[in-house]
């Protein structure tokens, strides 16, 4: 994935032409190219990354290992893949719950727990970025949902909104 939005950022055709080990300002990565990968992958990912990312992990390799850590922290027993506990997800509750319907961070959140029940509901093994947006336009994926959401109108917004949330 990193190297894929490098290849993007730097205007490349693929991610073969980007080398694992190699500096990204070897690659030619310079602060405002930076920025704009940096955006891809806050897109891609849903973290929050500082502007310096790609000065702060220098290879594509330790930027992946870094977001790895980010989205996949080692629990106690030393396991990335542990599921989240039942307090945890009573805390999240509790916390919507406290927002206002309309509140743009809550719907958010509400949208990525729906994606991610729908991945996941049928045992489907394959990540947000494969095949083709569920409308059959255009391709699947945070970024490619990013994208299409950055350039709707209100009226499709709030059409998306109340169609696939249920909320008025």
């Amino acid at each position: 994935m990193v190297r894929t939005h490098a290849a993007v950022a730097l205007g490349h055709t693929g991610a073969d032409e980007i080398e694992p080990d190699r500096t990204f300002r070897d690659l030619g990565i310079d602060s405002l190219t930076a920025v704009a990968l940096r955006d891809r992958l806050t897109a891609a990912t849903g973290l929050t990354l500082p502007a310096t990312l790609v000065f702060d992990q220098p290879t594509p390799v330790a930027l992946a290992e870094h977001l790895g850590g980010l989205l996949l922290p080692d629990t106690p027993d030393g396991t990335a893949d542990a599921l989240p506990s039942a307090d945890e997800l009573d805390r999240l509750e509790t916390a919507l719950a406290r927002r206002a319907d309309d509140d743009l961070d809550r719907v958010r959140i509400v949208m990525r727990l729906e994606s991610l029940l729908s991945r996941t509901r049928g045992g489907a093994t394959a990540g947000p970025s494969a095949g083709t947006a569920p409308d059959g336009e255009g391709p699947a994926g945070p970024a490619a949902l990013a994208d299409r959401l950055g350039n709707a109108t209100n009226d499709e917004l709030f059409a998306l909104v109340e169609r696939d949330l249920g909320l008025k």
